[in-house]
């Protein structure tokens, strides 16, 4: 995670215990997030690429300059999630940023 606190950027790694479900409904994916004791569905990302390879897609409708996306590398196992949120362009000089390395499983 990579933020801004007191005019300094902070970067935060960790080892998660959440998991995140990913279905696939039509030309969208849904992200079930499962937390300790909850469980968030995401809006729904539009996909933008899909190979035998990889799949990425965007979340919509997202205000820019905010973004969020997920890129699944098939042939690895592996995904790369990133969230953008742009409501802390306004007070600070830093976006507030995480990026999240996931490990695939079926």
């Amino acid at each position: 995670m990579l933020s801004e606190s007191k005019g300094q950027v902070v970067i935060e790694a960790a080892v998660g215990t959440d998991h995140i479900e990913v279905k696939k409904v039509g030309r969208y994916l849904r992200l079930l997030v499962h937390h300790e004791h909850a469980v968030d569905e995401t809006e729904r990302y539009n996909i933008t690429a899909e190979t035998p390879y990889y799949l990425s897609a965007i979340q919509a409708p997202m205000p820019l300059p905010g973004v969020r996306g997920l890129v699944i590398n098939k042939r690895l196992g592996s995904a790369i999630w990133t969230l953008t949120d742009s409501e802390f362009a306004f007070v600070s000089e830093f976006p507030d940023s995480t990026s999240v390395l996931l490990e695939c499983k079926n």
